[in-house]
């Protein structure tokens, strides 16, 4: 398993992660950068897999994948070798799939 290295041209950025006694803010993009197209979040029950007989692949979209709570392993693939990259809540992560890549 992979967690910090970017492979297939996949980037694994960290999060900046400000706590305090209230709880704690993660940013996922600011206005220097380039945000999303559009934005939504899934909710995976324990114990289940979404999709885990099917690849997907974009020919030009770019994915960003963000974990909020709980943990999770993802799949990516060039078609010959397959990874597993694990996200936490706990720490943080934008997982940035570009065109190309199975996942």
């Amino acid at each position: 398993m992979i967690e910090d290295a970017p492979l297939f041209g996949c980037d694994l950025v960290p999060l900046d992660k400000f706590l305090d006694e209230r709880g704690y803010l993660v940013p996922l993009w600011s206005q220097e950068s380039v945000g999303p197209q559009y934005a939504y979040y899934s909710v995976t029950f324990a114990g289940q897999a979404r999709d885990s007989d099917k690849w997907h692949i974009h020919k030009d979209h770019i994915d960003r994948f963000v974990v909020v709570h709980g943990n999770l392993l993802f799949a990516l693939s060039d078609g010959k070798t397959t990874i597993l990259v694990a996200l936490s809540g706990r720490d943080p992560k934008m997982l940035i799939v570009p065109p190309g890549v199975y996942h």
